[in-house]
């Protein structure tokens, strides 16, 4: 995949690499940012084939992950749908056995009462996991590493395609983090890109990823 800024070089981005934009140019900075949230078209992104893509198709931007909100429900939900695909038969037939049980007892217990009641039987699997409510342990929201770290593993366990986006990531990870970070993308064939509003003399902090720079001149910088 390619991204551009406006007139300037494009920036490739590949499965399992950690790819970052830095900048100590405040219009660019804001530019991306804003594109990458939709409120402007600064971004020209394309796939290897050089096809056009949204920002929306191509990057999942989650941001800044202790200034937003993530939202994990979404992620989930894709989850519980691949989940649910891989289950053996045995599993199947263990979940819908379970389930016919819950049914059968609330239907008996609404026997009880002198009214037409009835419930409205489903043996969606989908639906028995929506009910167990599955959802992130939310002990791990004040670690910002913690928080990458799953966004990662969760686009490898739905095979999303899509980018993974954030900024930022230089405020809240040592060096070893972000050692850590690249090893994990790489073992996960997971892409992230990061924008990152970093002098250059700080380029040191991503020496293991793909880094490329955009000055406050507006010149570019490949390493």
């Amino acid at each position: 995949m390619k991204i551009s800024y406006l007139t300037h070089d494009a920036v490739d981005v590949h499965n399992g690499e950690v790819t970052v934009l830095g900048t100590n140019n405040q219009t660019t900075y804001l530019d991306i940012i804003n594109s990458m949230n939709d409120y402007q078209e600064n971004l020209i992104i394309c796939n290897d084939n050089y096809d056009k893509l949204s920002v929306n198709d191509a990057i999942d931007w989650v941001g800044d992950v202790m200034s937003n909100k993530v939202n994990f429900t979404a992620y989930i939900n894709q989850f519980i749908k691949k989940f649910v695909k891989d289950l053996t038969e045995d599993e199947i037939n263990q979940l819908h056995a379970v389930n016919d049980k819950i049914y059968r007892t609330v239907q008996e217990q609404l026997f009880m009462a002198d009214l037409p009641l009835k419930v409205t039987f489903s043996n969606d699997l989908i639906n028995i996991f929506k009910y167990a409510k599955i959802h992130i342990d939310g002990s791990n929201f004040s670690n910002p590493y913690d928080i990458i770290r799953i966004l990662i593993k969760l686009h490898l366990e739905c095979n999303d395609k899509k980018v993974l986006g954030l900024t930022n990531v230089a405020h809240y990870l040592n060096p070893k983090q972000i050692q850590d970070l690249v090893n994990l993308c790489n073992n996960a064939g997971v892409a992230v890109f990061i924008v990152e509003f970093m002098s250059l003399n700080q380029r040191h902090l991503f020496e293991k990823c793909n880094f490329h720079y955009i000055d406050e001149d507006f010149i570019d910088w490949h390493y």
